[in-house]
Formats: C-alpha cells, sequence, structure tokens
C-alpha cells in the first residue's frame, strides 16, 4: 500500500484532492506499489508490474505523460513494464528519472541547464534516453537541477548545473550529457545529490562528498567548494547508509549509529 502527508498543493500527495494532510493518507486501495519518489511538488513511484506512476504539477513536463497537466491522483507514464528505480528531482529542479531493467537511463521535465542528460536544453513531457558514453546504470539520484548516477562497474556520472562543481569532474562547468566523476576514488556502491552537492559511499564504506559546501555538506572540516571528491572526515569512517535532505546529510554506521553534518538552522 501507498501513503503521503504533509504540503499538498499540486496534488502531489495523490489523494485525488490538494488538501494538506498531518497524518498518512493511503493512496487509493492498491497493494501493488513498489518504490516510491517525492520531488518538487510531484511525485512518481513504481508497481510491482513494472510500471510507472506520476502525480502532482506537471507544468515542466516532469509526470512524463506527454502533458503540462496538474493530476491528483496517480497517471501512467506509458505502457512499458520494465521500469526498476526512480528518482524526483527536489528543490528547484522539476524533472524526473528511472532507470529500466536493460540500464538504460529515462529523464525527463525542465532541462534548462541539461539536467536531462540527453545533449539538449529543451524540456521533455515524455521520457528521453540520456546520451553519454555509458549506456548501463544502476541507479540515478536527482538534486537540483543536476543529476548523478552509477553505471554497473560503480563508476559515477553527473551532468546539469555544475556552479559548484557538483558534478565531480574538476570544472564548474555546465554539461547536457554525463561526465565521469574524477578523483582519488572510482568504485561507488551508492550515491546522494543534494542542493549543488553529492555525497556517496565506496565499497569500504568511506564516503566522498563534493560540490556546494557553505554549510559544511561535504563534512571535511571545512566551507571551501570543491570540484572532485573529498573524504568526510570524524572520528567513524565506515557508513552502511547515506541520505541527504536539502543541506544536510545523515549517514548510519555500521554499528548502527547515526551521523550528521552539513546545514543545522532547525
Amino acid at each position: 500500500t501507498l501513503w503521503s502527508w504533509g504540503n499538498n498543493g499540486y496534488g502531489n500527495l495523490g489523494t485525488g484532492n490538494v488538501n494538506t494532510y498531518y497524518s498518512p493518507k493511503q493512496i487509493g486501495a492498491l497493494t501493488t506499489w513498489s518504490k516510491v519518489a517525492a520531488g518538487n511538488g510531484h511525485s512518481l513511484a513504481i508497481k510491482t508490474d513494472g510500471t510507472l506512476w506520476a502525480w502532482g504539477n506537471g507544468n515542466q513536463g516532469q509526470l512524463g505523460n506527454n502533458t503540462l497537466n496538474q493530476y491528483s491522483s496517480p497517471v501512467q507514464i506509458g505502457a512499458l513494464t520494465n521500469w526498476l528505480s526512480v528518482t524526483a528531482s527536489g528543490y528547484s529542479g522539476n524533472s524526473s528519472a528511472s532507470v529500466k531493467t536493460d540500464g538504460t537511463l529515462w529523464t525527463w521535465g525542465l532541462n534548462n541547464v541539461g539536467q536531462l542528460g540527453d545533449n539538449s536544453v529543451s524540456n521533455r513531457s515524455t521520457p528521453v534516453s540520456v546520451a553519454g558514453a555509458i549506456k548501463t546504470f544502476c541507479s540515478v539520484s536527482g538534486g537540483s537541477a543536476y543529476a548523478v548516477a552509477l553505471d554497473k562497474y560503480g563508476r559515477a556520472w553527473g551532468w546539469g548545473y555544475n556552479f559548484y562543481g557538483s558534478l565531480g569532474d574538476n570544472t564548474v562547468v555546465s554539461k547536457s550529457t554525463p561526465v565521469s566523476v574524477l578523483g582519488a576514488v572510482k568504485t561507488f556502491c551508492s550515491i546522494v545529490s543534494g542542493v549543488g552537492f553529492t555525497v556517496a559511499l565506496d565499497k569500504y564504506g568511506r564516503a566522498w562528498g563534493w560540490g556546494q559546501n557553505l554549510y559544511g555538506n561535504l563534512g571535511n572540516n571545512s566551507v571551501v567548494s570543491y570540484s572532485t571528491p573529498v573524504s568526510v572526515l570524524g572520528a567513524i569512517k565506515t557508513f552502511c547508509k547515506i541520505r541527504v535532505a536539502g543541506g544536510s546529510v545523515i549517514a548510519l554506521d555500521q554499528y548502527g549509529r547515526a551521523w550528521a553534518w552539513g546545514f543545522n538552522t532547525s
């Protein structure tokens, strides 16, 4: 079953209305949902049959159903049944991405700085294939007007807005096709994107960060931004899971302890 709660101004909770809910509200009555992602006023989900669904704000094509309309209940994206994972860009993103079971990566929505990775800056209201040298991906994470992904070899790739070096390619030039993340470490197991910065875990459980670091988001005891990966410092070095919320990072270590760094005004 699928549940949602919080702000619902665009119908992004999928409950058939635009009411705000302060406790979980079930989306329909189906029991076939398997994965879900929440973005900037829109949401995406995959069912157990491999179909892909979206709802909420679609003004820039981010729902992927070939319209610019707003929907308060799930609508299907095409008719394919081979969708594997999904991400919805938050903040000012208004774009979406999904990996298929064959490892191909598809994107749609806002594309003003190349964040769809299809070698253009044109918005798309249906999924388009991400261009570039690498074709087989395992996961993707949408940031604020950029995206990062891991291929089947654990290599990290990025595209889109790159002002703070969030693509990790040792430049601050935006890219409309995937570029390889540079740095001392080359193989990652998981990757997450935030507001202009990226954090990834390598196969040893070490955390690495690159991009915007105005609030210490990279966890390296500085507020200097980096355009290539830098090691996250601290007493504990081995993490199992990592997540980004805005400018903050939260991670679990191998003992189940939680660690956090970055933006902390609240």
